[in-house]
């Protein structure tokens, strides 16, 4: 909460917060909200809404649906919003898991769409959609990644593709391709991608970043 303090943002993704706590809410002394949802002694998700946000939204609920993922639901003046937080299992963990994450995923997203709410979702997939492949869809995936394609980046580049999704931190072609990594990978130290924000189509992107603004876990960077 102090690193959060120090931090100028309006909404903040969190993962592995490592809380045993299904549900849990704090106020920081510089007035940000933040809302955990765990339940074990691994993975762990939250959501952070800033001090100067607050004033602008009504009607926020939030939602913990497993240490995985959890939503906080607002409205700002007339627009609906659900803002997603996910952390999604590692390359060792069962192909079912993953997928069935994803279809917990889609199924929020689809009842999203049929409240009439703009959807954002944020967080580490533990997928690499790596550097733009010949047929790759640029207004989806964008250019701006780095490092290979594996089978989890393909299942994601599924996905968003069926939920009509865009990946925004992907999106701005102005980042180096060697400021677009998000995580250093423990075995070699090789800089992959594997964090993301992924928005409606109703959303268009002004410019995107990675950066250490938050130090906790060195292996990852900030998504911007």
């Amino acid at each position: 909460m102090t690193e959060l303090d120090g931090n100028d943002f309006d909404l903040l993704l969190l993962c592995e917060t490592w809380r045993m706590e299904r549900e849990e809410f704090f106020k920081t002394c510089g007035d940000n909200q933040l809302f955990l949802s765990g339940g074990s002694t691994h993975a762990g998700v939250g959501i952070c809404v800033g001090r100067k946000l607050i004033p602008d939204i009504t009607e926020a609920s939030f939602h913990c649906y497993s240490e995985r993922v959890c939503s906080l639901h607002f409205s700002m003046g007339r627009v609906k919003y659900r803002v997603f937080a996910c952390y999604f299992p590692t390359t060792w963990a069962p192909d079912s898991e993953v997928e069935g994450l994803y279809d917990l995923l889609g199924l929020l997203i689809t009842n999203c769409e049929q409240a009439g709410a703009i959807s954002i979702i944020g967080g580490d997939f533990n997928a690499s959609i790596g550097t733009p492949l010949p047929g790759d869809d640029f207004s989806v995936f964008g250019r701006s990644g780095t490092g290979n394609r594996n089978d989890r980046g393909v299942l994601l580049m599924q996905w968003t593709m069926q939920h009509g999704l865009l990946i925004q931190s992907r999106l701005d072609n102005t980042l180096p391709q060697d400021e677009a990594w998000t995580c250093r990978r423990a075995m070699d130290l090789r800089l992959i991608q594997l964090d993301y924000i992924l928005t409606s189509a109703k959303f268009s992107i002004e410019k995107s970043w990675c950066d250490f603004s938050i130090p906790i876990g060195l292996d990852h960077r900030c998504v911007h």
